[in-house]
C-alpha cells in the first residue's frame, strides 16, 4: 500500500515492525523481502514518483577539498531512488576486496565473500540480470569470443553484466502496492531519531516532516537507515538531541571514510592488427543478457606492486579521439589564455606538429563546421576510460554544514580529496596493464598521464557518483558504525542499509553488492521477528 504523507493528519503515529527508511535500491529490495513474512513494514520515502524541484534541493550540500559535482545533481531523491539515473552496469566484488590487504590501510571486511555469495544469485534476480558468473572462461565459451592472451600474473580479462537497467521504483511498485503487510509512505522526511532513554541503547522512534506541512512520528521494533551514503551520515550526526555527537557516533566514526569511483580517460591502446578479435570488450547480448568485458590487474600484479585495482573497458576511438596532439593544443591554448603553464609544455608542443593534421581538424569542425581530414575518422583505437578503486580514509568525511535545509537543519558537508598515492596508482596500474599488452604482442597502450596530471581536482573528472563508505562495517567500533549485521554498534535496533557500509570500494560498480547486503539483512530481520522486545 501507498500513502501521502501530506495526506495524514497532524501529529499522526504510525507502529510498525520494521521501519525503513529510503525507497532506493536497498530500501525496496530490503521491502520486497519482507513482503512474504508477517513482519508489518513501513517504508518512509522523501520524494514522490516524479523527480520534484522542492524534495531535489533538500539534497544541496557544501563540497570541501577535491572539486565535485553538487550533491543535489549527484543523487536522485525520489521512489527508486538513484536506479532512476542508474547506466545498469553490474559486477560482484571480489575475494581480494574482502580480505585485509598489507599495502591498503584500513581494509578488511568483517565477512568473507563467500557470505555474499549465498546473496548474490538472488541479487542479479533484481537487477533482472544472468546467471551469477563473471568468470570471462564461461562467457567466452557463449559468445564464441575470445580474452586478450595475457600474462595471468599481471593483467587478466573480467566481465560485467548489463542491468536493462532496472528502475526499481517501476520494476517493483505493483509488488510493494499489493503487499497487505508494507506501506510506503512518500514525501515523509526523516529528520531525527529518537532513543528510549538517555543511555541511548534503543531506539523508539523516528521524527518524520513534510515539507511545508506538519510533522508525525514512526515507532518500530527495528529501524533501518537506507537513505543514501551522504543522507546516512547526515541523519544520524543530526539526530544530536539525546546524544549530542550523534546516534552511533561515540567514536568519531560516522561520515568518516567516505569513498567514490574517480573515472579517468588517462589512456589509448592501440592494437598490432586490426584484425585483433576484441568483440568480447564490446557489448554482446548472450542468451538475451548484455554482457562486457573490461581489463583489470590481476592479483599477483596488485600484491606485487602494492596497488588498488582499476576497472578499465576498451571503448572504440577514432584517430582523431585519440590523437594526443589535439589533447596537447587544448593544454597550450588554455596557457595562452591566462591559464597554467603546463610542466610538460615541450612534449604538447612536439605532439601538436606530430598531429597537426588533427589539430587543424579541431579547429575546422569547431569554427567552421566541417570535417577536412577523412583519416580522423580512421578507427582501430581504444581509450581506457577508467574507474579507480579509492583507499579508505578516515580524513574523507561527511560532516554538517553551517548552511541549512528547507526544515531548518544543518546541510551535508563533504570534506574530501583524491591524494596524490591515489593518482599515482592510476598511472602505474597503466604500466602493469600496458606491459602486459606489449609482452602478448597485441598492441601498445600510451598513458595520458602528462595532459592527465592536472586532471585531478578540476570539473573535467568524471565520476561514479557511487557514495561509500561512510557507515563502514567493523568488527572493532572503534574502526566503523555497524558490525558484521549491519547493526550500529551500541544499539539493539538500529541498521544501516547500501554502500555506507562498505569498508572498501573495490573497482566495479556498487548496486549488485548493494543489493545482495539488503537480502542478507531481510534474512537477519526475519530472523529477530520471533524474538519479542
Amino acid at each position: 500500500m501507498f500513502l501521502d504523507a501530506r495526506d495524514l493528519q497532524s501529529d499522526a503515529a504510525i507502529e510498525c515492525d520494521v521501519c525503513i527508511m529510503g525507497a532506493g535500491a536497498a530500501g525496496i529490495t530490503l521491502a520486497r523481502e519482507l513482503s512474504s513474512s508477517p513482519i508489518k513494514v513501513c517504508v518512509l520515502e522523501s520524494g514522490g514518483f516524479d523527480i520534484e524541484e522542492g524534495t531535489q534541493a533538500l539534497y544541496k550540500g557544501e563540497i570541501a577539498g577535491t572539486h565535485y559535482p553538487d550533491l543535489d545533481v549527484a543523487r536522485l531523491r525520489m521512489f527508486g531512488g538513484s536506479t532512476n539515473h542508474w547506466d545498469g552496469n553490474c559486477s560482484a566484488l571480489e575475494d581480494l576486496d574482502f580480505g585485509e590487504r598489507p599495502w591498503v590501510r584500513y581494509s578488511g571486511w568483517p565477512i568473507e565473500k563467500a557470505e555474499l555469495d549465498r546473496f548474490y544469485p538472488r541479487a542479479q534476480a533484481y537487477c533482472q540480470l544472468g546467471p551469477y558468473r563473471y568468470d570471462a572462461a564461461y562467457w567466452m565459451d557463449r559468445a564464441h569470443a575470445p580474452a586478450l592472451a595475457l600474462d595471468p600474473a599481471r593483467a587478466v580479462t573480467a566481465m560485467a553484466q548489463l542491468s536493462p537497467p532496472t528502475r526499481f521504483g517501476d520494476a517493483y511498485r505493483d509488488d510493494l502496492k499489493s503487499a497487505g503487510n508494507v506501506t510506503v509512505v512518500l514525501h515523509a522526511n526523516v529528520i531525527d531519531i529518537r532513543t528510549s532513554d538517555a543511555d541511548g541503547g534503543r531506539i523508539a522512534s523516528v521524527t518524520v516532516a513534510i515539507l511545508g506541512g506538519s510533522r508525525f512520528s514512526v515507532s518500530a521494533r527495528h529501524f533501518v537507515l537506507a537513505l543514501g551514503g551522504i543522507e546516512n551520515a547526515r541523519v544520524l550526526l543530526l539526530s544530536s538531541s539525546q546524544q549530542p555527537a550523534g546516534i552511533g557516533n561515540q567514536n568519531d566514526q560516522v561520515g568518516r571514510y567516505f569513498m567514490e569511483h574517480p573515472i579517468v580517460d588517462g589512456a589509448v591502446f592501440q592494437p598490432s592488427s586490426q584484425r585483433l578479435d576484441l568483440r568480447l570488450y564490446g557489448e554482446l547480448k548472450i542468451d538475451g543478457r548484455d554482457i562486457t568485458a573490461f581489463l583489470q590487474l590481476a592479483e599477483p600484479a596488485l600484491r606485487q606492486y602494492g596497488l588498488m585495482n582499476v576497472r578499465a573497458p576498451l571503448a572504440p576511438k577514432t584517430r582523431y579521439q585519440a590523437a594526443p596532439g589535439v589533447e596537447g593544443y587544448h593544454e597550450l591554448a588554455e596557457a595562452a589564455g591566462g591559464g597554467p603553464m603546463p610542466d610538460n609544455v615541450w612534449t604538447d608542443v612536439a605532439e601538436v606538429i606530430e598531429d597537426i593534421d588533427m589539430v587543424v581538424e579541431g579547429g575546422a569542425r569547431k569554427y567552421l563546421d566541417r570535417r577536412l581530414f577523412p583519416s580522423a575518422n580512421d578507427l582501430g583505437y581504444y581509450g581506457l576510460d577508467t574507474m579507480m578503486e579509492q583507499p579508505p580514509d578516515p580524513a574523507n568525511r561527511v560532516t554538517l554544514s553551517q548552511r541549512h535545509d528547507a526544515f531548518g537543519q544543518r546541510q551535508a558537508r563533504l570534506e574530501w580529496r583524491i591524494d596524490a598515492n591515489t593518482q599515482e596508482n592510476l598511472w602505474r596500474c597503466y604500466e602493469v596493464i600496458g606491459a602486459a599488452l606489449g609482452r602478448a604482442g597485441v598492441g601498445r597502450l600510451r598513458s595520458w598521464r602528462e595532459h592527465h596530471v592536472r586532471l585531478f581536482g578540476t570539473k573535467r573528472l568524471n565520476y561514479g557518483f557511487h557514495h561509500i563508505g561512510t557507515t563502514r562495517m567493523s568488527a572493532n567500533p572503534r574502526l566503523g558504525v555497524v558490525d558484521a549485521d549491519c547493526r550500529v554498534h551500541g544499539l539493539e535496533n538500529l541498521y544501516v542499509a547500501g554502500s555506507s557500509v562498505f569498508p572498501t570500494g573495490g573497482h566495479v560498480p556498487p548496486t549488485l553488492t548493494i543489493v545482495a547486503l539488503a537480502i542478507r539483512l531481510a534474512e537477519h530481520l526475519k530472523s529477530k521477528a520471533v524474538e519479542r522486545p
